[in-house]
C-alpha cells in the first residue's frame, strides 16, 4: 500500500518535471523565434502548411508533399533556432550565478555595516562609561575633600586663646566648631556676639 503511494507521488513528481521543461523550453524556443524575422517566417511557413496538410487529409487527397515540406522547414527552424536556445540558457544560467554573487557580496556589505555599528555603539557606550566613572570620581574626591574641610584640626580638649589664631574668623570657625562639640567656647567670644576675638 505504501509502495503505490510513493510510487503514485514519484510519478506525479516526474510528470510535473517534464511539464516544466516543457514550459522552459517552449518559454526558450519562443524567445528565439521571435529573435529574427527569418525564424518567424519559417514558422509561419510552418504552421500554414500543416493547416493545408490538415485540410487536404480531410478531403482525402494525398498530403505527403505538405509533411515533406513542414518536416524540412521545421529542420530548417531547428538548424536555425538551437545555438540560440542553447546561448538564452546559458545566459540565464550566467545570470543566476551573477546574481548569486550578487546578493552574497551584498549580504558580506550589510553584515559589514551592521559590525560596524555595532563597534561603534560599543565604543560610545565604553566612552560614556568612561566619563561616568572620571565624574563619580571627581565627586567623590570633592565630598571627601570636604569632609576633610568639615573635619576640625584642632583639639578641643586643650584651652584655646585668641593668641593661637591668625585671625578672628578661624578663632570664630573653632569656637563654633568646639561648641558643635560640646566643650564649650573656650571664653574667645567676650562680649558675647558670636565672634571670637574681635
Amino acid at each position: 500500500m505504501a509502495t503505490e503511494s510513493t510510487s503514485k507521488e514519484e510519478k506525479h513528481s516526474k510528470r510535473l518535471m517534464v511539464f516544466i521543461l516543457a514550459l522552459y523550453l517552449l518559454f526558450l524556443l519562443f524567445q528565439c523565434i521571435i529573435h529574427s524575422w527569418f525564424n518567424i517566417l519559417v514558422f509561419l511557413l510552418i504552421l500554414c502548411i500543416i493547416v493545408w496538410s490538415f485540410l487536404r487529409k480531410t478531403k482525402e487527397r494525398h498530403s505527403t508533399i505538405g509533411i515533406i515540406l513542414a518536416l524540412i522547414l521545421s529542420l530548417i527552424l531547428i538548424w536555425n533556432v538551437f545555438p540560440c536556445l542553447w546561448e538564452t540558457h546559458l545566459d540565464i544560467v550566467n545570470e543566476s550565478e551573477e546574481d548569486l554573487k550578487q546578493q552574497e557580496m551584498e549580504a558580506q556589505k550589510r553584515m559589514e555595516n551592521q559590525e560596524k555599528e555595532n563597534k561603534e555603539l560599543q565604543d560610545k557606550i565604553n566612552e560614556e562609561r568612561e566619563k561616568d566613572k572620571e565624574s563619580k570620581n571627581k565627586n567623590d574626591t570633592k565630598e571627601t575633600n570636604k569632609e576633610r574641610k568639615s573635619t576640625s584640626i584642632y583639639d578641643f580638649s586643650e584651652d584655646k586663646d585668641c593668641s593661637d589664631f591668625s585671625n578672628s574668623t578661624e578663632a570664630t570657625n573653632f569656637m563654633k566648631a568646639s561648641k558643635a562639640a560640646g566643650f564649650g567656647d573656650h571664653r574667645l567670644d567676650y562680649n558675647k556676639d558670636g565672634i571670637a576675638c574681635n
